[in-house]
């Protein structure tokens, strides 16, 4: 399921505006994400975090806070993204997350689409990882420490 790849970037929750972020060459340009990719992608991540702790995530929950809270609760579990900007210079830029796993990279997995800011190519990542079988399971076996009531609810 995974290939040798070169070292990747650990997790990093915080969401930057628009950070120096790495190109990232694409074999074919990925499609770019619209509303309803997007809107599905928190309504995956939003039910996982509600489900892994058996608590109410409250919908109002911002993206970023979504964001910070699921790579808080994967850290250890040997994934890593690479987060870029894709495309040519001249073009609207698009960013796109790539996953890893303890530094290999996916062969076969769906990676997510392309997005229009960093912070829409990190959740519709993390829906992405939600949604293949194999890193699901290697997340549901990790069963790492989930957020304490007051984390997302404030």
């Amino acid at each position: 399921m995974v290939a040798a790849n070169q070292p990747s970037h650990q997790c990093q929750s915080g969401i930057d505006s628009r950070p120096n972020l790495p190109q990232i060459p694409s074999m074919a340009p990925r499609p770019v994400a619209n509303s309803a990719d997007l809107a599905g992608a928190r309504a995956a991540v939003l039910v996982w975090l509600s489900l892994e702790r058996e608590t109410q995530v409250p919908s109002e929950t911002t993206a970023e806070d979504l964001i910070t809270e699921f790579l808080r609760r994967i850290e250890g579990s040997g994934f890593t993204f690479t987060l870029g900007e894709a495309g040519p210079p001249e073009e609207t830029p698009r960013f796109e997350l790539l996953w890893q796993h303890r530094g290999a990279e996916f062969v076969g997995f769906h990676q997510p689409p392309a997005a229009a800011t960093p912070e829409e190519a990190r959740l519709l990542g993390c829906a992405a990882l939600l949604r293949n079988e194999w890193c699901r399971s290697q997340l549901d076996r990790t069963r790492l420490r989930g957020p304490s009531r007051e984390s997302l609810s404030a």
